[in-house]
């Protein structure tokens, strides 16, 4: 039985005007982020220089994973190439699209790829390979919650017997399009399975062309307006949100909801902050204009299917509360849809242990990873250079230190 505990949201609710001007007094701190390392465009072994990244993962003591064209590229804390993986493949120690790599301070590396589980140690000796959709777990999993369908997106391996699993599951879309789906956070000791967290997949929705037998699907996602969120903390502390749940008082005060769950007691921390509402920018009405061009020979209503959903983001009229957030050690950064002039994104820093605010910061994006004090960001190549990564330290003042 899950136990919930209350530690910080209604200390804002339930407040009067001191709380008011409290938030209102909040300055958010700029230029926090220093370079200290970029690596994976040049000066390394061809073997080793950066293709198309899918991921970064870094160990507690700063080595750094990258996810490229189904290689794990490992490197030193300084950017200097260790080893990599196998590569692509079927095999133990391969990869099939390789996603989502995130190393414990246990010292696994768990990668997706489109089979399963991928799980590694430090020095990328390999550990397991999981075709999910054939094992006891997965059947489990569709029978406990009588779903038609469903499928593992993300797991994280705590130990060779405990992991964190999400998944996405419910009634097939192949038999409906109006199917009914469910994120699910689901924490597997030993095979004993328990419930973390459940929401239905806001905000999805497809239209179908033909007749039965020759049909044809296509689905659009406004996760702008609301989608599900999790991040594991090294404190054993599974955060997560529904972003379109937000709280917003008679007052006009609006408040985003996180709940920290602990591994190993179970119990549930609810942390609630008060955060500005941002209206949808004009791109967001015209994001499906190329793909209604594409596909309207396939799917001649495409235009007026596009056009509804663009109604439902009018009259939505705000962003979701917010758009990502990511953990390290005892602090969540929370990252809202919020942007100064120089399109840096606003960003609040928040204890997990005793839910109480720490600072707001801007930051130039959203970070793959931050880990131990540091954010690591995935650079895109152009033309005429590779993809790199960069390392930024934080100052510790952004950690209320």
């Amino acid at each position: 039985m899950k136990n919930a505990l209350l530690i910080f949201g209604f200390l804002f609710i339930q407040c009067s005007s001191d709380s008011e001007v409290s938030f209102k007094s909040r300055i958010a701190l700029t230029d926090m982020l220093t370079l200290e390392l970029t690596f994976g465009d040049e000066n390394l072994p061809d073997e080793y220089l950066l293709a198309s990244p899918g991921g970064v993962a870094v160990s507690d003591k700063g080595e750094i994973y990258v996810i490229d064209e189904d290689y794990i590229k490992m490197y030193n804390s300084q950017g200097q190439p260790v080893r990599m993986s196998a590569g692509k493949g079927q095999g133990p120690g391969e990869l099939e699209y390789g996603i989502n790599p995130y190393i414990t301070n246990t010292g696994l590396l768990t990668v997706r790829d489109r089979y399963g589980s991928n799980v590694f140690r430090g020095d990328l000796s390999v550990v397991l390979k999981e075709n999910t959709s054939t094992t006891e777990t997965h059947k489990n999993i569709l029978e406990k919650y009588g779903w038609e369908s469903g499928r593992m997106y993300r797991s994280i391996y705590l130990s060779e017997n405990e992991r964190i699993l999400l998944y996405i599951g419910g009634e097939n879309y192949r038999n409906t399009k109006d199917a009914i789906q469910y994120n699910i956070v689901i924490l597997d000791k030993d095979g004993e399975l328990i419930e973390v967290a459940k929401y239905p997949v806001e905000h999805s929705y497809r239209t179908v062309t033909g007749s039965a037998g020759s049909s044809a699907m296509i689905g659009f996602s406004m996760w702008y307006l609301s989608r599900f969120i999790f991040s594991y903390s090294e404190n054993g502390t599974i955060v997560y949100i529904q972003t379109g749940h937000e709280t917003t008082l008679e007052d006009g005060r609006s408040f985003y909801n996180l709940s920290a769950y602990d591994i190993d007691s179970g119990i549930i921390k609810e942390i609630s902050n008060q955060y500005e509402k941002t209206e949808l920018r004009e791109d967001v009405f015209s994001m499906w204009d190329r793909n209604v061009e594409y596909n309207s020979r396939v799917f001649p209503n495409l235009k007026e299917f596009v056009d509804g959903l663009y109604d439902i983001a009018r009259k939505a009229k705000y962003y979701a509360s917010i758009q990502n957030l990511l953990t390290d050690n005892e602090f969540v950064f929370v990252f809202t849809y919020k942007q100064n002039e120089k399109d840096e994104v606003f960003v609040d820093v928040l204890n997990i242990e005793s839910g109480e605010y720490v600072s707001s910061v801007y930051f130039s994006g959203i970070p793959a990873i931050i880990k131990n004090g540091y954010a690591y960001y995935q650079v895109r190549g152009t033309d005429e250079s590779f993809p790199k990564i960069e390392k930024f330290r934080i100052s510790p003042e952004v950690y209320g230190r």
